[in-house]
């Protein structure tokens, strides 16, 4: 699966995807998932974690549900 928001007629990005595994919500600018091997890459994402967020340039997420979050 492949996800990407709409730019409307000013240029401005609406409707950018959003994915939800189990209790956890991602929001952001692009997403990559491939569903029978579990393993995806989502770009410019933010997640709430318990009473933080996460804020991450790039973010893989493997079959066994680690994460690895790349900051500027």
């Amino acid at each position: 699966m492949f996800a990407i928001g709409t730019a409307d007629s000013n240029g401005k990005v609406t409707g950018k995807p959003e994915f939800k595994e189990a209790d956890q919500d991602f929001k952001a600018s692009t997403m990559r998932y491939n569903f029978d091997s579990k393993k995806g890459k989502i770009t410019y994402v933010s997640s709430k974690e318990g009473e933080g967020y996460i804020h991450g340039e790039t973010v893989k997420k493997d079959s066994s549900d680690n994460l690895y979050i790349r900051t500027r």
